[in-house]
């Protein structure tokens, strides 16, 4: 009889995509929706989302890549009220739409916030592909006018602190219509005074500022 042939090896599953490890290729989508959050249900945006939202938005061939909670945010009036952020990526607008109208993921945010401005989809400006850290400070540039105030603004805090990422929408869309999304690294939360942070931040007219921390464990 002849010997049997040897079996072929195990096929490894895939690694999981690392929570808060943020990676848009050229031609992918980042959707940053903003949360304000149900008393208690902090952990349920964040924390939990890995576990609970990626296997309903990847379903449609998307990812939860990250979420923050916000610490502060700064307008040129009145800041708007969220207090927290998640970041997915698409492979196109179609994918996203159809995730964001999942009644499931709709079920799962409306559970945990008593609001979400979602849909807001950018491309980056260039491949990202970096990790933010747990107990790290980051700002969130969210631009809707444009105009040179912006330009000055942005770039005083780019001079400043370490960039991380860049987005542009290709039109805008959303609710809060974002024409740019910058991210700069901060430093560590422990220790920064949030509010005083941004108190004296000239943040133009048409967009705001958004201090926020990835949470630890």
């Amino acid at each position: 009889m002849l010997p049997l042939p040897p079996a072929p090896p195990a096929l490894e599953a895939p690694a999981p995509a690392r929570p808060n490890s943020l990676k848009v290729a050229n031609g992918q989508l980042l959707e940053v929706a903003f949360a304000t959050v149900k008393p208690g249900k902090e952990a349920l945006l964040l924390a939990e989302g890995f576990t609970k939202m990626q296997p309903l938005v990847g379903r449609h061939g998307g990812e939860l890549q990250a979420g923050l909670r916000i610490l502060a945010a700064f307008a040129d009036k009145e800041a708007p009220a969220f207090q927290a952020l998640q970041l997915l990526r698409w492979a196109g607008e179609s994918e996203a739409k159809k995730g964001g109208e999942d009644a499931e993921v709709k079920a799962l945010r409306a559970e945990g916030a008593s609001g979400v401005s979602e849909g807001n989809l950018l491309g980056a400006e260039k491949a990202v592909d970096v990790v933010l850290e747990p107990g790290m400070a980051y700002a969130v540039i969210v631009e809707i006018a444009e105009g040179a105030a912006w330009d000055r603004m942005r770039g005083a805090l780019e001079g400043r602190y370490k960039g991380v990422a860049r987005f542009q929408a290709p039109k805008p869309q959303g609710p809060l219509g974002v024409r740019r999304l910058t991210l700069l690294k901060v430093g560590p939360a422990e220790g920064l005074d949030a509010q005083n942070w941004g108190r004296f931040l000239p943040v133009p007219e048409g967009g705001f500022v958004a201090l926020a921390v990835v949470p630890k464990g």
